[in-house]
């Protein structure tokens, strides 16, 4: 005989203590079979919705369901195909919402991110900067100097050991596309008129979002981004053979997972063309005292990607 409302109201405070009731009897901190049906019935009682439930369930068996995600990612970072089912699975028998379940994956890839950026950081400033540099950045007195040879960095575009790094980079880049983090948000339907008579055709477009950044993540200043993001074109330029394509492929994803704007990447395009020509030929120029076909057709190369003029180059 009691009113709707009150059962609901009453409920809603009951049902959370019987989900943190069940969270102490359980060990592995998953409920049991027997637990989930009586947590089920009690719901039913209360007249509860199931979405109604979920800030209880995320509060008590959220930390559960991250630990889960952090164990599938192993040492790589990545959640494989076959623990995805489980995953899902967990899920439902944890009563998490799927939105809860995204927050907590996010929680999980910065987790795994950060220090992978903060590794990537580190190692381009003590391979690329010169002790006073190192020292400037880090407002810190570096002692002896950083590079093994006592020499600054050097290489063909005045940038140094550009592979050491991309490596790690590459890493970075297929941590966050095999796990799916990007995503996909519609932001307006485009319409194009129709002619002959024909009914006119709509497309939704979509904005891409990076919802975890190096930037946002703090494990990088905007000053390093744009280093980092400047010496990942430049080794795009320098690298031939299979890696070159996979760079170029990846130069928008990197710039994202960096979480730089729109703005500040135009304005880094438009400035590495003088850069990367200027030390080019000085450096042709100092070793070999002209520049032959190659030079020349790296140039032409250069200025197409840059979508540099003929005068501009």
């Amino acid at each position: 005989r009691l009113s709707k409302d009150y059962l609901r109201e009453c409920g809603i405070a009951f049902y959370g203590k019987a989900v943190d009731l069940v969270s102490e009897k359980s060990p592995s901190g998953v409920p049991t079979n027997v637990t989930s049906d009586a947590l089920k019935a009690f719901r039913d009682i209360c007249k509860l919705t199931v979405e109604e439930t979920y800030p209880a369930h995320m509060e008590f068996f959220g930390s559960v369901y991250k630990k889960s995600l952090l164990e599938a990612m192993g040492q790589t970072g990545v959640i494989r195909p076959e623990f995805r089912g489980p995953l899902d699975d967990l899920r439902d028998r944890l009563g998490v919402s799927e939105d809860s379940t995204r927050q907590l994956f996010l929680e999980a890839v910065a987790e795994k991110m950060k220090p992978m950026v903060e590794w990537i950081g580190s190692e381009f400033e003590r391979t690329l900067l010169s002790q006073r540099q190192l020292s400037q950045r880090r407002k810190k007195d570096m002692g002896e100097d950083v590079f093994q040879t006592g020499k600054g960095a050097t290489g063909v575009l005045g940038l140094g050991a550009e592979v050491n790094i991309m490596s790690d980079i590459m890493e970075l880049v297929d941590f966050y596309k095999e796990n799916d983090i990007i995503e996909k948000r519609p932001v307006a339907v485009k319409t194009a008129k129709a002619t002959d008579g024909d009914a006119d055709s709509t497309e939704q477009e979509y904005e891409t979002i990076y919802p975890v950044t190096a930037l946002g993540l703090g494990a990088i200043d905007q000053e390093l981004a744009e280093l980092l993001y400047r010496q990942f074109i430049v080794s795009t330029f320098q690298t031939q053979g299979p890696n070159a394509a996979r760079y170029e492929a990846s130069r928008e994803t990197f710039a994202g997972i960096l979480g730089l704007s729109e703005s500040k990447k135009k304005q880094i395009g438009e400035t590495i063309g003088h850069t990367v020509f200027d030390n080019f030929v000085s450096h042709a120029m100092s070793t070999k005292g002209s520049m032959d076909q190659q030079d020349i057709m790296f140039l032409a190369n250069i200025q197409g990607k840059l979508g540099l003029t003929s005068e501009q180059g």
